[in-house]
């Protein structure tokens, strides 16, 4: 793929310099600040993703969101808002960091924490990406860029409040047919 990129002199320059600058880049980043980020989005996940998830831990996520968003709060105000050049670029294909979860949980639908300051402030001074300008309107509980989760609840027996008591309101959800859940 990169055959005829490969053979140009420019190529052998870049080549030849790589390893210094990585090297550069590596020890200029904030290893520790990224990894207590990236331990966020773990307790963000580990109930929502354990046996019951939302339904059984409700409270206890509730928790969780309230004591990251503190948490993420304090780190902006002492190390500045988690950009590329403070942590580095991230390790997978994901469209944003990992710690922006905390972010997307809170809105004012949810009556979460206002981060549109925070955001604002990162946007002018360059620290955010274009592809996280969604998140201002989410903080303002708009959603001008279409996105929409969609769930499907495994539920045969289940009446349509207690539905409604999983917090599915924001979702469009639709129950998995008795197919569905025969092929599981």
């Amino acid at each position: 793929m990169f055959d005829s990129l490969q053979t140009t002199r420019r190529w052998r320059r870049f080549s030849r310099k790589y390893d210094k600058r990585r090297r550069k880049h590596e020890q200029s980043i904030n290893r520790e600040y990224r990894a207590d980020l990236d331990e966020l989005y773990a307790r963000d996940q580990y109930f929502r993703e354990a046996e019951g998830g939302l339904k059984v831990y409700r409270d206890t996520i509730s928790k969780i969101e309230t004591a990251n968003t503190l948490q993420l709060l304090n780190w902006i105000e002492e190390l500045g808002y988690p950009s590329e050049d403070v942590i580095g670029v991230g390790d997978s294909l994901e469209h944003l960091p990992r710690f922006n979860v905390v972010i997307e949980r809170q809105t004012a639908v949810r009556k979460g924490y206002d981060f549109t300051e925070v955001l604002a402030k990162a946007v002018q001074q360059g620290k955010v990406a274009p592809q996280t300008a969604y998140l201002l309107d989410q903080q303002a509980g708009r959603n001008r860029y279409g996105s929409k989760v969609y769930i499907k609840i495994n539920c045969t027996g289940c009446k349509k409040k207690e539905i409604e008591d999983l917090g599915t309101d924001e979702y469009l959800v639709k129950k998995i047919s008795e197919k569905e859940q025969k092929n599981r």
